[in-house]
């Protein structure tokens, strides 16, 4: 739900601001999903290997998705098991928050039905550990605060943003996981 609603607000900021044909507007996650190049390819790997779970899931294919530069989200296609990842997060973030973020999505893939975020960040957490999904939620946590402050419009969203990340992060903090280990996925 709080993807939906950053990026709902994302667009909107898109669509009533002037846009250079050119070149997508900087908040906005529009923009067409490619394959990555090949050194993004290789952060992505490098994150996978932090998982510490072997997911349910078959890999899924990963595509970028060429944004503006402050569009930080990621999105999935649980029918194709694909994962999509904004430029700006491959781009940006250290591998512990991309694998917090790549393991949130693949969460979303195993339990699709699943609406409440908290719950597929644990799920992360599992997949990776408690320390990487805390790493994940508190720079998401940040862009959001970092984004009211450049932002003049839509503060309540972000005021609902950073409220949100402090829910999900008190949540991941109070449950007590169960580390098993360092294991590479086989399959992956």
């Amino acid at each position: 739900m709080a993807h939906l609603k950053l990026t709902v607000v994302l667009i909107l900021l898109a669509l009533t601001s002037p846009i250079s044909n050119l070149k997508i507007h900087s908040l906005s996650c529009l923009g067409l999903d490619i394959e990555p190049s090949r050194s993004y390819e290789v952060i992505i790997q490098k994150s996978l290997k932090l998982f510490s779970q072997e997911p349910k899931i078959a890999k899924p294919e990963f595509l970028i998705r060429e944004t503006g530069s402050r569009c930080y989200n990621a999105w999935v296609d649980t029918r194709k098991n694909k994962v999509i990842l904004s430029e700006p997060v491959v781009r940006e973030f250290s591998l512990e928050e991309l694998a917090g973020i790549i393991a949130h999505e693949i969460a979303h893939i195993e339990f699709p039905l699943e609406d409440e975020h908290w719950k597929t960040d644990l799920r992360g957490a599992e997949l990776t550990s408690t320390k990487i999904m805390l790493s994940k939620l508190s720079r998401m946590k940040s862009i959001s605060a970092n984004l009211k402050r450049v932002e003049s419009s839509n503060l309540d969203s972000f005021d609902w943003e950073i409220q949100d990340y402090n829910f999900r992060i008190d949540k991941i903090k109070s449950h007590e996981l169960k580390q098993v280990g360092f294991v590479r996925p086989l399959f992956w």
